[in-house]
């Protein structure tokens, strides 16, 4: 669920809809421990490393044909 999120804002609202379904399952157990238990204290935002690697490449490729095709035509 968490690695749908597109913003950070959305991460943020669905870790804490998690964090509260898992509070209320497991009252018996403090916020800290479910975290750990469910190895949530190191949840982040998934990096796009990789779609921002292919748009880069991409923009590049574009911007090296558009200065190859002026220069044909110039």
């Amino acid at each position: 669920m968490l690695n749908s999120a597109k913003t950070e804002e959305d991460f943020q609202r669905q870790f804490t809809l998690i964090e509260a379904i898992l509070e209320s399952k497991l009252p018996q157990l403090s916020t800290e421990e479910i975290l750990t238990m469910f190895d949530l204290k190191t949840a982040t935002m998934p990096k796009l490393d990789a779609y921002e690697t292919l748009v880069k490449y991409w923009q590049d490729k574009a911007k090296e044909e558009g200065l190859q095709k002026g220069m044909e035509e110039g």
